[in-house]
């Protein structure tokens, strides 16, 4: 077989002609050749294989028997690759399996598989509920492996006048996300009936696309954090990689779930009405701890309120730290 394509080309000959090397010189000699056939009147295709020999006129295969219109036709070349002839770029080449543009469908080749090592990646996102809102926070860090490359970058975004959400993991599939999410709810305004995307049905919405792309080996490397206020309820949300989603009135991810979700729990239970300025307070807290203690975060950070008034995000975003005893810590080297 030849190394690249043939040209494509097309002749209008009768069913009593011969085919011959002057209609596709360069075909000459190389096996057998996969004609389509398109009557020119009755516009019915014919498929036919043909051994084409070299040097020798070949006569057109009988494909007109069950053609009221037998005279006329016109016979399309095949595109002949590297590979196999191919009918089309990109379709099947007789009795084979079409190539869809960047899947593998050969058997044997395995699934496809892309964010199983994700490059750019950003750390906790920590959330609260309180009285009247719920508050988000996430530092503007994008770690490139250990180094911090990135150092302001934005991981929170506003849904919609009622809904934030917040996103720890790959930053590319983050990004992938929102522009999905953008354009769903411009699509939805669009519609100009009234009604908008809850925090519920942004947080439901996430788990079913994040476990059909588990299920399909390709997830979404993120771990996302959905808040909101609807018709005067508050909603905080979990959603990670394999679809796994629940709600709760603290939420932490990556390391925050170690470090800063015992000491929000902590005074959660304690008081489960939280004012605003009370779960601020809290959330800086646990920004500066997680800073502290989290080789991956960064003292630099945004914070996101939805209340009755709407989705506010304030940042960046920096805590007052003091390391006069980090000499006193060892052990962890």
């Amino acid at each position: 077989m030849p190394a690249g394509p043939i040209k494509h080309v097309q002749y209008t000959i009768t069913t009593q002609e011969y085919l011959t090397h002057s209609h596709y010189p360069a075909l000459a000699g190389r096996g057998r050749i996969h004609f389509v056939v398109r009557h020119k009147l009755c516009g019915n295709l014919h498929c036919a294989n043909h051994k084409m020999a070299a040097g020798a006129a070949q006569e057109v295969p009988n494909i007109s028997a069950s053609c009221s219109y037998p005279r006329t036709v016109i016979v399309a070349g095949a595109m002949m690759m590297g590979s196999g002839m191919k009918l089309w770029p990109g379709g099947p080449t007789p009795g084979a399996l079409y190539s869809f543009p960047g899947e593998r469908t050969t058997a044997g080749d395995g699934p496809v598989r892309h964010t199983l090592n994700p490059m750019v990646t950003g750390t906790s996102v920590l959330g609260v509920k309180f009285d009247g809102g719920v508050i988000i926070a996430a530092d503007m860090l994008g770690s490139y492996g250990s180094l911090a490359r990135f150092r302001n970058i934005s991981r929170l975004m506003k849904v919609n006048s009622c809904t934030m959400l917040g996103a720890s993991g790959d930053y590319a599939d983050y990004q992938y996300l929102k522009q999905v999410i953008d354009q769903m709810v411009i699509d939805e305004e669009l519609l100009g009936d009234g009604h908008s995307y809850s925090p519920k049905a942004v947080h439901s919405w996430l788990t079913r696309v994040m476990y059909n792309r588990r299920s399909k080996m390709n997830p979404l490397w993120n771990t996302v954090v959905i808040g909101g206020l609807y018709e005067g309820e508050s909603f905080l949300g979990y959603v990670d990689k394999l679809g796994v989603a629940y709600e709760a009135p603290t939420i932490a991810t990556g390391f925050g779930a170690y470090l800063a979700q015992p000491l929000m729990r902590e005074v959660v239970e304690n008081k489960p009405s939280l004012t605003k300025d009370e779960a601020r307070q809290l959330v800086d807290r646990c920004m500066k701890v997680l800073y502290y203690r989290d080789a991956r975060s960064y003292n630099r950070y945004e914070i996101a309120t939805v209340t009755e008034s709407g989705v506010e995000i304030e940042g960046p975003i920096s805590s007052e730290t003091n390391w006069e005893i980090a000499h006193l810590i060892k052990g962890f080297e």
